[in-house]
């Protein structure tokens, strides 16, 4: 995500799926054993169709997303697995590191969120994204 890219080169946001579980963060020295087990479940579930290997980031699942069209079957396929407390879209974007670039990547940043924003409902509360984004395995929708 740090990289480097040139202004020559036009980059994309990537679309990547964040994964939120739950109870895992509980089980003390066995954490290790149900995160890789969770993950062994989430590769199993989405077989076949066009992601990426699963990633771990600070207590969240990563998961690369090829084809924005697998959307749909990746949401319902997720929704099934044991553990998941939630999960979302997101677009991935780099941010340059080198000193004096922050006004203008911060610039940039802001128009690749409200390029991105497209489809995403806004409440008093703030963003939140469209079901056509986003999933929840909460039985109580809002």
């Amino acid at each position: 995500m740090g990289a480097q890219h040139s202004a020559s080169h036009t980059w994309r946001p990537r679309d990547t799926i964040v994964l939120r579980y739950h109870e895992i963060a509980l089980k003390g020295r066995n954490r290790p054993f149900f995160v890789r087990r969770l993950i062994e479940n989430v590769a199993g579930a989405v077989v076949g169709l066009p992601v990426g290997a699963v990633g771990r980031a600070s207590a969240r699942l990563l998961l690369p997303l090829r084809d924005r069209d697998a959307w749909p079957a990746l949401r319902t396929r997720l929704a099934r697995v044991f553990g998941m407390a939630n999960f979302a879209l997101a677009h991935e974007v780099p941010l340059a590191t080198r000193a004096g670039d922050a006004a203008v990547e911060l610039e940039r940043l802001g128009q690749a969120i409200v390029a991105c924003l497209a489809g995403v409902a806004i409440r008093a509360s703030g963003c939140t994204p469209s079901a056509a984004t986003s999933a929840s395995r909460s039985p109580h929708p809002r």
